[in-house]
């Protein structure tokens, strides 16, 4: 509960980062209207559904295609701009620690497997906290890591570039086409 209203009270706090925050906190108009297309969506009849697939496929596809003719490629990255290692993680560690969909996802899966009946819950807790950060550490540490020395490569091999927009350009068209025929098939 600590943690929560410290996090809660440097969310509505000025400050660092003040940006970031007053962007999330306007954000809740759109939050908001997704949240009621969605709950909209789901009152409606099946073929609606159908329809809307069908247009997001065709759009999906419409994406691919244009990568695949595209030749986007990045030629420099500007330094100017790159922060410490310890801002980013800092910048990272708040947008993470603000984000209330992860609070949200921890309070709908936690309680699923911390039972009274396995001994004490805060040592229950302390063990998916722990694993959590872990596993948080591995993939997203990793994933940092591998953008950091991909970013490299790519800018010293222009046509590199252009082959991974290509490859994704063709995997939208793929999914697109998959969703496309479960979307009519159904």
């Amino acid at each position: 509960m600590a943690l929560f209203c410290a996090v809660i009270g440097h969310y509505y706090c000025a400050g660092h980062g003040h940006a970031i925050r007053i962007n999330q906190l306007t954000n809740w108009r759109s939050q908001t209207r997704g949240v009621i297309f969605v709950g909209t969506l789901a009152t409606m009849p099946p073929i609606l559904f159908k329809i809307i697939l069908i247009c997001g496929s065709f759009y999906m596809a419409w994406i691919g295609y244009g990568l695949v003719r595209s030749s986007i490629f990045v030629d420099h990255v500007d330094k100017s701009g790159n922060k410490s290692y310890w801002v980013a993680f800092r910048q990272g560690a708040i947008t993470c620690l603000t984000n209330p969909k992860a609070y949200a996802f921890m309070l709908a899966v936690f309680p699923n497997f911390i039972k009274p009946q396995y001994g004490n819950v805060w040592a229950q807790g302390l063990v998916m906290a722990i694993m959590t950060s872990a596993l948080q550490i591995a993939i997203y540490g990793g994933l940092a890591l591998a953008a950091h020395h991909s970013r490299d490569a790519l800018i010293s091999h222009q046509s590199a570039t252009i082959w991974v927009s290509r490859i994704v350009g063709v995997f939208f068209v793929v999914v697109a086409g998959f969703s496309l025929f479960h979307g009519i098939a159904d």
